[in-house]
């Protein structure tokens, strides 16, 4: 929804995982919105392992992100979907390949104000809003001390609770 509201030319670029693109589930959801809008998707897989290294502000980065990403100036968009919560991290790099005249979407972002204005309309509100602020509880499938010293530096808190799972569809 967010997407489709900023978009002024009703060109929507979505960079996700293989996965996700695969799946063209924004495509979808923006197709309900709008039928006429023109949606332009690409996968874009070593962004995540880019993150994951911490690999955000190298040179190597900023060129595969180019690789990636400079097709859309010629699709004419106005708006990119972030479709992998790994993507916001390179927001700064997406922004300097395609312009600061685009507008980047954050869908972990707008899924959390979409489930804050959920909670609102059914009097829930007061749950986000709860002196107790929960248990975390982490789950990987791969290095743990990776994902260690990544999340501290993500989080900005050390990481406790963390448990190696063989498979991921057990978490």
């Amino acid at each position: 929804k967010a997407a489709y509201q900023i978009s002024k030319n009703k060109k929507i670029g979505i960079i996700g995982t293989k996965g996700t693109i695969k799946s063209n589930a924004y495509k979808k959801a923006l197709q309900k919105i709008d039928n006429s809008l023109q949606i332009f998707s690409k996968a874009c897989p070593l962004f995540v392992p880019l993150v994951e290294e911490n690999w955000i502000n190298k040179k190597e980065t900023r060129m595969i992100a180019k690789s990636y990403l400079d097709e859309f100036k010629d699709y004419g968009i106005d708006t990119l979907i972030l479709g992998c919560t790994h993507y916001p991290l390179l927001k700064n790099v997406i922004s300097k390949v395609l312009g600061e005249k685009i507008n980047i979407v954050d869908s972990a972002i707008e899924t959390s104000k979409t489930v804050k204005n959920i909670l609102y309309k059914n009097k829930k509100l007061e749950l986000l809003y709860s002196k107790n602020k929960g248990i975390y509880k982490f789950f990987v499938s791969d290095d743990e001390k990776n994902f260690l010293d990544f999340g501290k530096k993500i989080l900005n808190k050390n990481i406790v609770n963390i448990k190696k799972v063989k498979d991921a569809y057990l978490f």
